[in-house]
């Protein structure tokens, strides 16, 4: 599960739901990139993790994001269905809620790699922290998760867009 934010900024994590209900997060791609090279590294991981789905939050220009990822996703055979999501609640209120139960019954770990160090020191910093993309993009993908196990709609009650 991934996610796209930012003008330049990408986060991408890539997390696996334990049969023991735990969250974890194999690895995360953090970097200040062009968006082409976004667009080509979420369908590098596509094709390479086979993940069940892709969340992009398209808030503002994003949504074009979404439309180059699956049209390159298709060319490159990919299967991945990529679902949207237009946040409007305030961020810091939106991570509080999807991330704080999970990090106080520890059901979140994170395999020990440069981009998860990165997530992980900015989970320490929140919310006073000056980067917040990987905890949003947790949560964003916790909202694809909830949808994936019991069909609801997301925290801020916008539903997920299938395209």
């Amino acid at each position: 599960i991934t996610k796209v934010t930012g003008v330049q900024t990408c986060a991408l994590p890539i997390f696996v739901l334990g049969h023991d209900g735990i969250l974890y997060v194999e690895d995360s791609y953090m970097r200040v990139v062009p968006l082409h090279i976004i667009e080509d590294q979420a369908v590098a991981w596509m094709g390479r993790g086979r993940p069940d789905g892709m969340i992009i939050e398209t808030n503002g220009f994003q949504e074009l994001v979404a439309a180059n990822i699956e049209r390159k996703a298709k060319k490159a055979g990919s299967e991945v269905m990529v679902y949207q999501k237009c946040d409007t609640e305030n961020k810091e209120v939106r991570i509080r809620k999807a991330l704080d139960p999970l990090i106080a019954q520890r059901r979140i770990r994170f395999r020990d790699t440069p981009g998860n160090r990165i997530v992980v020191e900015q989970l320490r910093a929140f919310p006073m922290g000056e980067h917040d993309d990987g905890p949003d993009s947790l949560t964003l993908g916790t909202d694809l998760l909830n949808y994936f196990l019991a069909g609801k709609r997301a925290h801020s009650g916008v539903v997920l867009r299938v395209r």
